[in-house]
């Protein structure tokens, strides 16, 4: 409960996943600069908000419950590939990878349907007008596909927590992949090299990559680091969560560098997707069921036909009396 909290100003406040319950108090949105309340279990009296559309009055988002839930429900799909932070490209001629290009602040989310982020956190002691939430390259690629590059040239970062939502899938099991890359870091002798980033990763509530550090796993910076798991969907959505637990640098190499950062989700069936699945295969069965009937038919026709033909032959032939009878 927060009932009994007296605060006079409040700029930046967050209370995200501690399973709060209760009201939110009145007194929150007047004092409040960014409130965020999400993943919690409050109830709301007259001034909440009456749908999970972005509710712009002081950045509080309480529609971020733990399930998030699907909008969509006779519209689910099997596949989702997100470009995070970046424009929508296509991979291997094959793979279209959508657009994830909202300039979100410290405490909101986005939904484009089929898929959701979650951004929380502003970047403390950051020298900067404005936070950035979208990251841009800095660092010379390595080792990485020219034909993947598109996805490591933009990132998405949050201050303490980013999350990531599948919406509508199909239940069942998945490879969910996850793509990073240290871009603003470098590897010279700069200042820039000397940042250090680390944080969590959760896929479904478990905790998949803890004190993760792209730059030590991977040897370096710009060098892509791909992590995938399977996982199993159960209520339609699969939830992606990084989030930054204070560990690793904060002013290197300017104040507010850190945070987790991520370049590309992709999310594939292990099942056979349904419409190469069951549904092609009883369209393959009606359409041979279909063309028998079809060939029954014609050979029918041509049967009686040429049994007529007969008949009438034999009769005019003179081989057949008329008096004879056919069945």
């Amino acid at each position: 409960m927060i009932n009994s909290l007296k605060v006079t100003t409040i700029f930046n406040s967050y209370l995200t996943e501690n399973n709060l319950t209760g009201s939110i108090p009145r007194w929150t949105m007047m004092n409040a600069k960014i409130l965020d309340v999400s993943y919690n279990n409050f109830t709301y009296d007259d001034f909440g908000p009456k749908t999970c559309d972005r509710w712009p009055i002081n950045d509080i988002h309480p529609c971020l419950m733990k399930d998030f839930p699907c909008n969509k429900p006779n519209e689910h799909i099997h596949s989702l590939h997100i470009n995070c932070g970046g424009e929508e490209v296509t991979i291997n001629n094959t793979i279209i990878y959508k657009a994830d290009t909202e300039r979100i602040g410290a405490s909101s989310y986005y939904n484009d349907g089929n898929w959701a982020f979650s951004s929380t956190g502003n970047f403390l002691d950051d020298d900067r007008a404005s936070d950035a939430y979208i990251l841009f390259n800095k660092s010379d690629l390595h080792s990485i596909p020219t034909s993947d590059t598109e996805l490591y040239t933009t990132a998405r970062t949050a201050g303490i927590s980013l999350t990531y939502y599948g919406l509508c899938l199909v239940n069942g099991n998945y490879n969910v992949t996850l793509h990073f890359a240290e871009i603003v870091f470098t590897q010279d002798e700069s200042r820039d090299s000397l940042g250090k980033r680390v944080f969590n990763v959760y896929v479904q509530g478990d905790l998949k990559l803890k004190d993760f550090d792209i730059v030590n796993v991977a040897g370096g910076t710009g060098i892509a680091v791909i992590r995938s798991f399977k996982i199993n969907v159960k209520n339609n959505t699969l939830k992606i969560q990084l989030y930054w637990a204070g560990k690793g640098t904060t002013g290197i190499p300017f104040r507010g560098s850190y945070g987790p950062i991520i370049s590309a989700i992709s999310v594939e069936p292990y099942f056979v997707a349904p419409h190469c699945g069951k549904r092609m295969h009883a369209g393959l069965i009606d359409g041979i069921v279909g063309g028998v009937c079809v060939v029954l038919l014609i050979m029918c026709i041509l049967w009686r036909r040429g049994y007529k033909m007969t008949k009438n032959q034999l009769i005019e032939t003179g081989h057949l009396s008329t008096s004879t009878s056919f069945s």
